[in-house]
C-alpha cells in the first residue's frame, strides 16, 4: 500500500492544481459505510480513497466494479477492487454476499458503488443508476449510506480542480431505511437522489463563483465543515496540492 500511496500523491500532484474535499464526515463507530457516487472519470475511486483517508484512515475498503474492466487493470483487487457481472444475477448476489461478510468480519470498512454502472458527465439528469445498488443493500446489516456528489472542472489553469462533496449519511439495515423514515425500503431512484442532490449544489457552487470556485469552496454551505486543500496522510506522511 505504500507504493499505491506514492503513486497516487504523485499522480494528483502531476494531473490536478486542486483537490476540494469535504472536511470529516460524522460516522457512526463500528459501521459499515456504504459510499454512493457518480462517475465521471477513472479518477472518481481514486477521489474517493483520498476522502476515506481523511475521514477513516485505517477502514478496509471494498470498491465494486465491472468485471471486466477489474480484468484490464488487474492491479486494483490489490487495492479492494471487487468485479461484479450485472448479467450474471447468480454471481453478482454471491459477491455482494461476500462483501457483506467481509464487513461483518472488518467492522467499520467502506463500501464503494458507482449506482450508474458507468461513466457519464456529471452535468447529465437523470443519472440513470441502475437497481444493482438495491441488491447490495440488501444484504448488508446495520450500515450507513453516504452520498457522494463528484466534478471535475477546468478553471484558470491547464491542470483541472476536482471536487467532492459528500452529504448526510442515510442508516439502514437489508435495504431498509432505520433512522428518520424508519421502514421505508431504499431504492435505487432514492440512492440516485441523494447523489444528485449533492451534485446540484456543486455545480450551483461553480455557477455562483466560476474561475473562484475552488478559493471560495468553503462558501459551498457555511454550515457544512468542508476544506478546500488534498491532504492525503498515509502513516506520517502529508502532502497538500494547494499553497495555503
Amino acid at each position: 500500500m505504500a507504493v499505491f500511496g506514492a503513486w497516487l500523491r504523485f499522480s494528483f500532484w502531476v494531473r490536478f492544481e486542486e483537490v476540494c474535499l469535504s472536511r470529516k464526515a460524522v460516522l457512526p463507530v463500528g459501521k459499515t459505510v456504504v459510499v454512493v457516487s457518480n462517475h465521471m472519470s477513472w479518477w472518481d475511486g481514486f477521489l474517493i480513497y483520498l476522502y476515506r483517508c481523511r475521514v477513516s484512515p485505517n477502514a478496509p475498503i471494498f470498491s465494486v466494479m465491472l468485471e471486466e474492466q477489474l480484468e484490464k487493470h488487474g492491479w486494483l483487487r490489490k487495492i479492494g477492487c471487487v468485479g461484479i457481472q450485472p448479467g450474471n444475477l447468480k454471481t453478482t448476489r454471491e459477491t455482494f454476499c461476500e462483501i457483506a461478510q467481509a464487513c461483518a468480519d472488518q467492522p467499520g470498512s467502506w463500501i464503494l458503488f458507482f449506482p450508474q454502472g458507468r461513466i457519464v458527465p456529471s452535468w447529465r439528469r437523470p443519472l440513470g443508476s441502475r437497481r444493482g445498488i438495491e441488491l447490495l443493500l440488501n444484504e448488508l446489516d446495520d450500515a450507513v449510506i453516504l452520498p457522494i456528489g463528484l466534478h471535475i472542472e477546468p478553471l484558470t489553469t491547464s491542470k483541472p480542480t476536482a471536487f467532492l462533496l459528500a452529504g448526510q449519511t442515510v442508516s439502514m439495515s437489508r435495504g431498509v431505511k432505520t433512522d428518520a423514515g424508519s421502514g421505508k425500503r431504499i431504492t435505487a431512484g432514492d440512492i440516485e437522489s441523494m447523489i444528485t442532490n449533492q451534485l446540484d449544489r456543486l455545480m450551483d457552487h461553480i455557477r455562483k463563483h466560476e474561475e473562484d470556485s475552488g478559493r471560495k469552496w468553503t462558501e459551498i454551505d457555511r454550515d457544512l465543515d468542508v476544506d478546500r486543500s488534498l491532504q492525503f496522510a498515509e502513516e506520517d506522511d502529508t502532502i497538500s496540492l494547494s499553497d495555503d
